[in-house]
């Protein structure tokens, strides 16, 4: 059992500030220094759940954003950008891989640019990892249940 302490390593970095620039206002560093350090354990702490799910860092918030789309489960690619706060390349880049998976399907045509302009959609059939697994995530992530 690890023992809480009054200070943290972001303390330290606070009090080197300090020493070197005291004119400096260091709060956000600290502010910002510890939200960094718990969404990395948050991170830690779910990627093993998400594993035993079958699914990679990054599917189960598209997976989640199609479930809570309700029917037909289906979303724009810009709206899945929107939602999800990536770039529309890291977007794509995250339905290619669920799409090779089997966790989703897309409907649509593919322009002369080769982009499909499709609708993701999760199948009535295949893998629903948030569907069979909800009460997993929410132990650990109650936002996503």
């Amino acid at each position: 059992m690890q023992l809480m302490t009054d200070t943290d390593g972001v303390d330290a970095i606070l009090d080197q500030w300090q020493r070197e620039r005291p004119d400096l206002d260091t709060s956000p560093i600290g502010v910002i220094g510890r939200i960094s350090r718990l969404c990395r354990e948050i991170e830690r702490r779910l990627e093993p759940v998400y594993a035993a799910s079958g699914l990679e860092p990054g599917w189960y918030d598209v997976l989640a954003t199609l479930r809570r789309a309700g029917p037909p489960y289906r979303l724009r690619p810009t709206d899945f950008a929107a939602a999800l706060m990536l770039t529309s390349s890291g977007t794509t880049k995250r339905l290619d891989r669920l799409e090779a998976a089997g966790y989703i399907t897309r409907a649509g045509h593919r322009p002369a640019s080769g982009q499909r302009a499709a609708h993701p959609h999760r199948p009535d059939t295949g893998r629903t990892a948030p569907a069979r697994r909800p009460a997993a995530q929410a132990q650990h992530h109650p936002a996503t249940a």
